[in-house]
């Protein structure tokens, strides 16, 4: 949805199968950039402010207790 009103998106999933599932979704112009990663490793593969915002839908529930705060702080970076 992002990618059809021309954000840059990066759609980052700890499962391949669901990447590939996104993938699959819609053909857009400008496709977001698929990424397979644990979303505790998010603050440290990109960049200082490398993005203008993010959609953590339902994301977090995912996440170990002991591992949300790493990737809060994750995101804000």
């Amino acid at each position: 949805m992002f990618a059809e009103l021309g954000f840059e998106v990066v759609a980052i999933d700890y499962s391949k199968s669901m990447i590939e599932q996104a993938k699959k979704l819609r053909k857009v112009v400008k496709p977001p950039r698929f990424i397979v990663m644990d979303m505790t490793e998010i603050g440290n593969r990109f960049q200082s402010s490398s993005f203008d915002g993010a959609w953590v839908n339902a994301s977090l529930y995912h996440v170990e207790e002991i591992n949300v705060r790493k990737v809060l702080s994750g995101l804000r970076r």
